[in-house]
């Protein structure tokens, strides 16, 4: 016994010092970091020095490990007609547990007309003295932030949540002014309430069939730059930056549906957006570069949604889909990476094109009155990057832990 004690003892150097030489390799411990599966867990790796802290925020390292591990769909929301939204959350791992006892989901009376990085824009209708007022705020499910008035609705509005993370409350507002086949725009800033100065593009000639989509849908905002999609062949980027409004031509045969929702914009990894096309049963993502408004479109990838979900579809449902044809699938946006969801019926898949990852996430109930052709899905995600504690001085940010 006593040898087998010693036999121990004498083994815990080398294993520790084993343990040090991995984990005292920087190569070797952001590999392990990166393998994390949740953005929650490298914050907790992140408390356990401020060496790791460091290699853990790094900017570098959280673009690789974004791309392996995109942000994760915790519900969504779900209105028809004008009914109020009323969030389902989706199946989830148990390190997100936390998020949902934090996490205020609940919208009042509200209709959610958009969700980005964490924030929700909200549509409410509120009782005054003088009637009814309509109005847009933009909340924080996340950190239970109190709700900020964003702006009133006007005509030709579209209203940009922000795509950075953290606590800031803010909203893009691009109101589109159009005449007789020209259109210009105004930018202007809504945060804590208060509004920034407004900015004027140049007014540019519309192509004779442009029709401007209904608010709200098909517009995205990335990289300072946003594009709104219209209804008939032609999106319109503008730049926020020098106000320069101009049209882009859809890709070679792609074509709009109307209401079909077969289109729909996503930020892609890098520079650029994607176009993400429905057309029957096969999905294409077409890549354009925001450096240049008149490059070439290009096809990234193309996946048919038969492969893809039918063995997640039940299977009396999918068969009876297939006789009535692809019109039964709906198109919805969601996420920063070209990710989105699928409708078929009662049914909602989200595909991830990364790793071509598809799970069912929700289903409606057979006895659901709220099912009808024009429910309104916006799924809420989880944010990113995500957020690290602050070293407090230079000083500390220079030693190391060991």
């Amino acid at each position: 016994m006593k040898r087998g004690k010693r036999e121990e003892k004498s083994s815990s150097p080398p294993a520790a010092a084993a343990e040090a030489a991995v984990l005292g390799n920087d190569d070797l411990l952001r590999e392990i970091l990166v393998r994390l599966d949740h953005p929650t867990c490298l914050v907790h790796a992140a408390l356990v020095s401020r060496r790791w802290l460091r290699h853990a925020s790094d900017p570098a390292f959280l673009r690789r490990f974004r791309g392996l591990h995109p942000p994760r769909l915790l519900g969504l929301y779900v209105h028809g007609s004008l009914n109020p939204s009323r969030f389902v959350p989706v199946p989830h791992p148990r390190e997100l547990d936390v998020v949902f006892r934090r996490a205020n989901f609940h919208l009042e009376n509200g209709l959610a007309l958009d969700c980005r990085n964490g924030r929700v824009l909200v549509f409410l209708l509120a009782q005054c003295q003088t009637g009814i007022k309509a109005g847009f705020l933009v909340c924080s499910p996340l950190h239970q932030t109190p709700i900020i008035v964003v702006a009133p609705l006007e005509e030709g509005s579209h209203f940009f949540l922000p795509a950075d993370g953290g606590n800031g409350m803010c909203c893009n507002i691009v109101n589109l002014v159009c005449g007789d086949k020209k259109i210009s725009a105004e930018h202007f800033v809504m945060q804590a309430g208060a509004k920034s100065e407004v900015r004027t593009s140049a007014t540019i000639e519309l192509p004779s069939n442009w029709q401007r989509q209904r608010c709200m849908d098909g517009a995205l905002l990335v990289n300072n730059k946003c594009y709104i999609l219209g209804n008939v062949g032609y999106i319109l980027g503008l730049d926020l930056a020098s106000m320069c409004l101009c049209v882009i031509d859809l890709p070679d045969g792609v074509q709009q549906h109307g209401e079909m929702k077969n289109i729909t914009l996503s930020q892609a990894d890098g520079s650029g957006f994607h176009l993400i096309h429905l057309n029957g049963f096969q999905i294409q993502v077409w890549h354009h570069n925001d450096s240049d408004y008149a490059g070439e479109w290009q096809l990234v990838n193309t996946i048919c949604v038969r492969r893809a979900i039918a063995h997640l579809a039940m299977s009396d449902y999918w068969e009876f889909t297939l006789k009535l044809g692809s019109s039964q699938v709906r198109l919805h946006r969601v996420g920063d990476n070209a990710e989105f969801l699928l409708n078929l019926g009662r049914e909602f898949f989200h595909m991830y094109i990364g790793s071509k990852r598809v799970e069912k996430v929700f289903e409606m109930p057979p006895d659901d009155n709220s099912y009808e052709r024009n429910l309104v899905i916006h799924p809420f995600t989880t944010m990113w990057p995500p957020s690290f504690p602050a070293l407090r001085d230079e000083q500390a940010h220079q030693s190391q832990d060991q």
